[in-house]
C-alpha cells in the first residue's frame, strides 16, 4: 500500500514542476485528484 502512495506522490510532484506549482497543500489536492481519474496528466490538469 505503501508503495502505491508513492508512486501518487511522485507522479504529483512531476505534474507540479511540469505545471510550475508549489507547495504542500497543491500537492495533495493534485494527490486526491488522482484518487479519482487516475495517472492521466491531461485528466488532472482538467480537474486541477
Amino acid at each position: 500500500m505503501e508503495q502505491e502512495e508513492n508512486k501518487k506522490e511522485e507522479f504529483a510532484r512531476e505534474f507540479m514542476a511540469e505545471e510550475g506549482l508549489k507547495g504542500k497543500a497543491k500537492r495533495i489536492k493534485i494527490m486526491n485528484i488522482i484518487d479519482k481519474v487516475g495517472y492521466h496528466k491531461d485528466k488532472v490538469k482538467v480537474a486541477y
